[in-house]
């Protein structure tokens, strides 16, 4: 795991430069203050439009941020994979590159890992439009609700699917057998 760092936001794209583009811009400004805890690993499956060089122009300034650049196109799945056996911290957070975390949520998600160490995090979305020009108020507070494995699902029924929404803790997957 890398030194003093908790999370890792990986970053599976392919053919989405501008969507990326955005996503990474939003990224370096909620994540400052929190360098120390916060790892963006991208997986590029070998995108054909620009995806490296914005990418590249991200690198720059963020020396920490990785890049993993397919030769070929991988599949989505493989891309995912690589993403997870690539990621160095206690938890990973596979996130889609046309979302956006709202204002606030990184700090917040970091100071919760840190106090409450859950095995897994899943975090309710809320569906907005246009997420360009969608302007939702700043996180203030994170408010958790523990449960049984199978009232979480009962629970969270089709919305498992959402990519964005879980954070996991990689030492329970290891533990558990899980490659």
């Amino acid at each position: 795991m890398a030194q003093n760092k908790l999370l890792t936001i990986v970053i599976p794209t392919y053919n989405r430069s501008k969507k990326l583009t955005r996503l990474l811009a939003h990224l370096e400004t909620e994540i400052k203050g929190n360098e120390h805890f916060v790892d963006v690993l991208i997986t590029d499956n070998h995108s054909t439009d620009g995806t490296d060089q914005a990418i590249q122009e991200f690198l720059e300034r963020n020396m920490d941020w990785q890049v993993i650049r397919h030769p070929s196109n991988m599949g989505m799945d493989r891309n995912f994979l690589a993403g997870f056996q690539n990621s160095k911290t206690r938890y990973f957070w596979v996130f889609g590159d046309d979302d956006l975390p709202r204002e606030g949520l990184i700090r917040l998600i970091v100071a919760f890992l840190q106090n409450d160490h859950p095995t897994l995090l899943y975090l309710h979305s809320q569906w907005v439009d246009e997420v360009e020009t969608c302007k939702l108020q700043p996180l203030l507070s994170i408010d958790p609700i523990w449960m049984r494995a199978e009232d979480y699902a009962r629970e969270l029924n089709i919305w498992t699917t959402f990519l964005s929404a879980w954070i996991v803790d990689s030492c329970a997957l290891e533990e558990s057998g899980v490659d």
